[in-house]
Parts: C-alpha cells; structure tokens; sequence
C-alpha cells in the first residue's frame, strides 16, 4: 500500500475522491466569478447612464459654448468613459463566461448516475447509484 492511499481504498475510489475535490474547486470558482462578471455588468450599466448624462451636457454646452477648452475637457471625458465601457463589457463577458464553464465543469461529475439492472432466475433488480 502506498503512503498516499487510505485503508481499504482502491484506485479507483482514489481517483473518484480527486476527481471530486477537482469538481468542488471547479465549483467554488465559478461561484467566485460570476458573481464578479454580473458586478462588472452592473459598473457597465451604471457607466452607459453616465455617458448618457455626459453627452447631453456636451450637446447643451456644445451650442452654446465657444471656449475650446471646455469643448476639449468634455470630450476627453467622453472618450474615457467609452473606454471604461468597453472594458467592463469585454471583462463582464469573460467573467461571466469563464464562471458558467466552471461551475457546469465542475458540478457535472455530481450529477453522474449509474443505473444498472439485474436480471436473475426469478428475480429482478433495479439500482440507481451515484451522488445527488
């Protein structure tokens, strides 16, 4: 017996055991990052209503106004709100994303059921097996 093996445990349920300890940190990470993407969709959300509010005030002081430097300030911040944007929308899709692929990666071995069937003279047995 090795030093890594329990008593009594055969290769197979060691490998079931590490497989399981896999799927649980698969698990517990995808429930870290969506949480995170669906936080970068809300910051992209509260950042197009900004931009909003920003270009309106551009377009009023755009008409009236004939200082370059304030024409200058308001779209430098529009360019950087733009950029925020499509930053929090690149990053909440990847978050988002890689979070789904984890927790169905990692929540798939907890789902396998075997179900069996035994036919003897006489007898018949069904067996469904596997972790719920």
């Amino acid at each position: 017996m090795t030093a890594n093996s329990k008593a009594g445990a055969t290769p197979a349920d060691m490998a079931r055991a590490r497989t399981l300890r896999r799927a649980r940190g698969e698990t517990i990470a995808g429930a870290v990052i969506v949480p995170l993407g669906v936080l970068a969709l809300a910051g992209l959300v509260i950042a197009a209503v900004s931009h909003r509010g920003t270009r309106a005030h551009a377009e009023d002081v755009g008409y009236h106004c004939n200082d370059l430097d304030t024409l200058v300030e308001l779209r430098a911040r529009a360019r950087r709100e733009v950029g925020a944007m499509v930053g929090l929308g690149v990053a909440s899709g990847a978050l988002l994303t890689a979070g789904a692929v984890l927790l169905v990666r990692g929540l798939r071995p907890l789902r396998r059921a075997r179900l069996s069937l035994d036919v003897r003279p006489g007898q018949a047995g069904l067996t469904l097996s596997g972790n719920f």
